[in-house]
């Protein structure tokens, strides 16, 4: 099938049919449960605990309903819900946050005129849950973290790979920030309406560049960046039959419908028919430039699987919620985005203009990441690279000069900082486990040395153990710069990093405190320009 058939097909969006009792949009929705012709329950919305309190606890709810999960049950046949005079469909994820909760994700409703309603409730509401025989819950492909429950293994080499047994896909996070998912091929499957998968391009097929992969993977869109390597394992990832392909940069400008200011890469394609056919499509090109269409040696069976590289990923970890052992990770690549969106530069060129002139700044992120690997495994001439031409200690007196720091002064630093009990350690160790939080000074007028985790507020501070010694100190960080003795260095591209543990965690370490303060030159350029003198262990 030529190439623009196939995207003609996949790349129609057909938004669902929400905000109705029927197919029409214009119908009116009537204000309570026993207005409906449908079996409805009244349920009360709940607050799922985490270990820090989250601003959902306060704010208005947009895009989930929680529940107790005693109330779970009333989601067993549930396809829509009514709050605030709108109807939303419900996606069928129906699997439970904690013991006592149950998260329920929402669709939104997509209007003819590219405006966007969400759901709009606050915790305590009384929302309607609806029975509408009419409405086919399909699973969407943004995957879940319950839905595609991870159980992550460590591997000797200090990576760590994340196995999805209900999705069928295992994601692996390697120490140089490439990262790569991997699965088995699919075919579409959908008992409800197989009529709608005859309509297909050929999938899987001889000569086809049309590979079928599991919905829930649809969702990482940084692995399916243009021009990434997919690779086909012929008779399975045991084989040495592999040959390698390369995802087409399909790009979507979808401003104003997402309100985002980019162009997305999508290299994966989840859209109706394929949706209703369970499945997701990948369409690939036979070489790296993305000139010829690649051609299926064969036809594909469940027995071959595919494998995603991307490379410049980010791995980090959000709140863990009370009673897991172990945090949630969300995993981003380089690749998604192809540029700003032209509809939103006509709107905004001044703001593209800006964008179009700056100088895309290296990730603090990964600089830490490489920092703090390069303390783990030692490495004096990465770690020394990393350093300002002068650093200061954040919780002391002590000014260094970079010149004079030797290898047993930074051996001398690393005993102090601790050691991470692991053959091959590596920073993968820590995010399975930590927070690396991160203070910026335009949020915050004065620093006072608590960091905010993901989803936080005012309530959920963490405060870091070196916070009294430092403070004991001449150190200023504000939202002006940061200054120590009598030297001031006005600034607002600063940040402090840092790890903090949290208590529902395995501790992997004898104990491991590792903050530092970044500065970003006018080239974008960061370094390392204050470190802790020393730590504080902290017992448990």
């Amino acid at each position: 099938m030529e190439k623009s058939a196939y995207l003609l097909i996949i790349l129609i969006l057909l938004f669902p049919l929400t905000g109705c009792i029927g197919a029409d949009n214009e119908t009116e929705v009537p204000l309570a449960c026993s207005e409906l012709g449908f079996t409805t329950h009244e349920v009360t919305t709940s607050y799922p605990d985490f270990e820090f309190e989250t601003w959902i606890e306060k704010n208005t709810i947009r895009h989930a309903i929680y529940i107790h999960n005693s109330d779970l049950s009333y989601f067993e046949e549930a396809t829509q819900v009514l709050a605030n005079e709108q109807i939303f469909n419900l996606t069928p994820y129906k699997s439970p946050v904690l013991d006592t909760h149950t998260q329920i994700k929402v669709d939104q409703i997509y209007w003819a005129n590219n405006t966007v309603d969400s759901i709009d409730y606050n915790i305590g509401d009384v929302v309607c849950l609806i029975e509408n025989p009419e409405i086919v819950l399909i699973h969407d492909g943004r995957g879940d973290a319950r839905w595609c429950k991870s159980i992550p293994l460590r591997l000797e080499n200090g990576n760590y790979e994340h196995h999805q047994p209900n999705c069928n896909f295992l994601l692996t996070e390697n120490l140089d920030e490439t990262s790569t998912i991997r699965g088995s091929i699919e075919f579409p499957n959908n008992s409800v309406t197989p009529e709608k998968c005859d309509d297909l391009p050929p999938i899987n097929s001889f000569n086809s560049s049309i590979v079928g992969v599991n919905l829930s993977v649809a969702g990482s869109w940084g692995h399916f960046g243009g021009g990434n390597e997919f690779r086909v394992h012929y008779n399975g990832i045991e084989s040495n039959y592999v040959k390698s392909y390369f995802i087409d940069a399909i790009e979507q400008d979808m401003y104003p419908i997402n309100q985002q200011a980019s162009i997305r890469s999508m290299g994966i394609q989840n859209n109706i028919p394929l949706q209703d056919c369970n499945i997701a499509a990948v369409l690939l090109y036979a070489d790296e430039n993305l000139t010829d269409s690649a051609s299926l040696d064969r036809n594909l069976t469940t027995a071959d699987t595919w494998e995603v590289i991307a490379k410049e990923c980010s791995f980090d970890r959000s709140n863990p919620l009370l009673g897991e052992s172990q945090l949630q990770f969300s995993n981003g690549c380089s690749g998604m985005f192809a540029g700003m969106s032209p509809s939103f530069c006509e709107d905004n060129p001044d703001i593209c203009e800006t964008w179009t002139n700056e100088i895309q700044p290296e990730s603090s992120h990964m600089f830490y990441g490489n920092f703090t690997q390069a303390i783990i495994n030692q490495n004096y001439s990465m770690w020394h690279a990393m350093l300002a031409d002068q650093v200061h200690s954040i919780n002391s007196d002590v000014v260094y000069e970079k010149q004079n720091l030797t290898e047993e002064f930074f051996e001398n630093f690393t005993s102090k900082v601790g050691a991470i009990d692991l053959e091959n350690a590596s920073r993968l160790d820590l995010a399975q486990n930590h927070w690396q939080l991160r203070h910026s000074p335009y949020t915050n007028s004065t620093f006072n040395w608590s960091f905010e985790p993901n989803n936080g507020n005012l309530e959920s501070r963490v405060v870091s153990p070196i916070a009294e010694s430092v403070l004991l100190q001449d150190r200023i960080y504000n939202n002006t710069g940061w200054g120590y003795g009598g030297i001031f260095v006005p600034s607002t591209t600063y940040e402090i990093h840092t790890w903090v543990m949290g208590p529902n965690p395995t501790p992997l370490l004898s104990e491991y405190l590792l903050t530092v303060v970044l500065e970003r030159d006018g080239n974008g350029t960061l370094s390392i320009v204050a470190i802790a003198d020393y730590t504080i262990v902290i017992p448990r």
